[in-house]
């Protein structure tokens, strides 16, 4: 954030959806929900808890960040997806680390695996990191723009004169590459896990199960190496 704040200025402004600073002796707020506009350099249905957004920006109560209405229009990212995607993208994280508790909670208590409510959660929730990450991507990407390298080159003098036909055959060729080895890979595991078991294969042995099955795996499967 610090970082972003000193060098990036305008990207946490859109971040922050922090159109205008704030009247003199208050702090940023943190806005929870707004809708920006682009065209009125505003925001809408906005929703914020006042002076926040300064804590954890400037570590005080009244401290500003640089607002959006101070740049020209044409060095604004777009500032409702960088609004939205930074907003997803910790929404994520948070739901994340609440999950992470929960799990250990229920753990403590002797109920990880009876828990149907956590489990079902825990399924829903597999691919939060996966969107959280793209969210985090988007914001670092779209929220520079209109620059390659902040304040020196813009995006539109840094494009490489290549015919639209040349990229879009390299993007396709790299997309076959790709979904070629995914459907291999694919392929090979659902093999991997359709093949039964072979008639050589030994057993755990029983004391080795127990050490590296305790606190992970169910009594109901450590039992049947019990005997």
């Amino acid at each position: 954030g610090e970082n972003t704040r000193d060098h990036q200025p305008v990207k946490l402004a859109a971040m922050e959806g922090s159109w205008n600073p704030p009247p003199p002796g208050e702090g940023e707020p943190l806005r929870l929900f707004a809708i920006p506009d682009m065209q009125a350099q505003r925001n809408h249905f906005e929703l914020a808890i006042p002076n926040i957004g300064s804590l954890y920006l400037r570590h005080n109560l009244t401290g500003t960040i640089h607002s959006l209405n101070q740049y020209p229009r044409d060095e604004l990212p777009w500032v409702p997806g960088v609004f939205f995607a930074f907003r997803a993208m910790v929404g994520l994280g948070l739901l994340m680390l609440f999950f992470g508790a929960a799990g250990l909670v229920v753990r403590l208590r002797g109920r990880l695996w009876t828990s149907r409510r956590l489990q079902r959660g825990m399924v829903w929730m597999a691919p939060a990191g996966f969107f959280a990450m793209l969210a985090g991507w988007f914001v670092t990407e779209t929220g520079r723009q209109p620059w390659t390298v902040y304040g020196v080159l813009r995006t539109a003098h840094s494009v490489s004169p290549v015919a639209p036909s040349l990229v879009l055959t390299s993007f396709f060729a790299i997309l076959i590459v790709y979904l070629l080895i995914f459907a291999i890979g694919l392929w090979f595991l659902l093999r991997l896990l359709g093949r039964p078991p072979s008639h050589n294969e030994r057993e755990p042995n029983a004391e080795v199960a127990e050490q590296t099955g305790r606190g992970i795996t169910p009594q109901s499967i450590r039992g049947r190496y019990d005997a």
